[in-house]
């Protein structure tokens, strides 16, 4: 159980930061396209 439970933070923790480099590069582009939201 806690073996799976391990797997399952370390997948979600891979999966939060490659989400949080894609938000990154479509904050930037949009920056540099539009200022406003």
């Amino acid at each position: 159980m806690s073996i799976v439970k391990d797997e399952h933070k370390v997948a979600l923790r891979k999966w939060h930061e490659e989400l949080q480099d894609k938000r990154g590069e479509r904050a930037s582009l949009r920056r540099s396209t539009t200022v406003n939201d």
